[in-house]
């Protein structure tokens, strides 16, 4: 198992209240100053493809067909009452996007200064490789599930995909925060699908005084990732199984 995952999606969304909430609606030039102070920073040079409704505005960057097929792109979206920023088949490492969350949070509030941003929620996802299984399935099936006798006794045939969803809550200061985790083959059934998704309501609300902490919840999403679903696959990739074996399960 590849001790750094690669990270391939990123999502960070904010609920958003304001004078005029629920539905908050606002003009056409107010989001054109908005995304004309976020392409102002080199992080969003190339976000040119603006598209306007009364419940929906986007900027966008397509950078093209991905790898492993689908498209990648780059969003900063509003749409009802939430405020999301989004990199698909992402290029950019944690460090860059949450540099890119404090700009998004900057310039939302230099446009909106009277809202507040509530609730917070966040979705990573990334691939890794086990080490010593050739594919997927069997690692998951057998090494970290231990079902591959019953799923070769119980299943009428062998498996596309095997995974499993876990989830929990972490309590930061005082502040719960509710994690949802998931493990599965890839499409190559070479590779691990790792996804873990977070929310939170905000201690305290995040306004244009107060935006300091727009990071901390995809930090932890990051750290959940690394630190506690990843060390439960490295611990069964260690452990001595018959990794010889590609069958499937």
């Amino acid at each position: 198992m590849t001790p750094s995952p690669t990270y391939i999606h990123y999502r960070v969304q904010w609920k958003v209240l304001g004078p005029e909430s629920p539905g908050q609606r606002f003009e056409r030039e107010q989001f054109q100053k908005f995304f004309e102070d976020l392409n102002a920073n080199r992080e969003f040079s190339g976000y040119d493809d603006f598209s306007y409704r009364p419940d929906r505005c986007e900027l966008a960057k397509a950078r093209g067909s991905a790898p492993q097929g689908g498209q990648a792109f780059s969003k900063v979206v509003y749409a009802d009452d939430a405020l999301s920023i989004v990199e698909e088949w992402t290029d950019e490492s944690t460090r860059d996007f949450a540099q890119k969350l404090k700009i998004v949070l900057d310039c939302w509030f230099g446009c909106f200064a009277q809202t507040l941003a509530v609730v917070q929620s966040c979705v990573v996802r990334a691939i890794t490789t086990p080490a010593h299984f050739d594919d997927s399935r069997h690692f998951l099936g057998h090494a970290v599930l231990g079902l591959e006798k019953a799923l070769g006794s119980r299943m009428q045939g062998p498996l596309y995909k095997v995974g499993f969803t876990l989830g929990c809550q972490r309590v930061q200061g005082k502040i719960p925060m509710n994690f949802e985790c998931a493990a599965s083959s890839w499409r190559d059934n070479r590779s691990v699908w790792l996804e873990v998704r977070a929310d939170t309501p905000l201690a305290e609300p995040l306004n244009a005084a107060r935006h300091d902490q727009a990071e901390t919840l995809f930090g932890r999403c990051t750290e959940f990732l690394e630190n506690e679903l990843l060390q439960l696959l490295l611990y069964y990739n260690g452990k001595d199984h018959d990794s010889d074996s590609g069958a499937t399960p």
